[in-house]
């Protein structure tokens, strides 16, 4: 049986693993990588992270958990991020 513990372990290996890409990442996006891609900037990876957290979000809420009451911040965890201005 999936429990609570499953999904908040989840979204705190989600977090953990964002939140090294977004250091990384630039404040601006410019360039493109080794890969030929567009780089992406920290607002465009907070943005994907936010998105990944609702996606688990909703997969708690198909078993009747949820997440909300769990994290105190989830507003602001799954807020959305919007490009800095200069």
């Amino acid at each position: 049986m999936i429990d609570v513990n499953y999904y908040v372990e989840k979204v705190k290996n989600t977090i953990l693993a964002w939140s090294k890409r977004i250091e990384a990442a630039p404040v601006k996006a410019f360039g493109k990588d080794i890969f030929g891609n567009r780089k992406q900037s920290q607002w465009q990876l907070k943005r994907e992270r936010a998105e990944a957290l609702k996606n688990i979000a909703e997969e708690a809420g198909m078993f009747g958990i949820d997440l909300s009451l769990e994290f105190d911040n989830w507003k602001s965890m799954t807020a959305k991020v919007e490009e800095p201005v200069e």
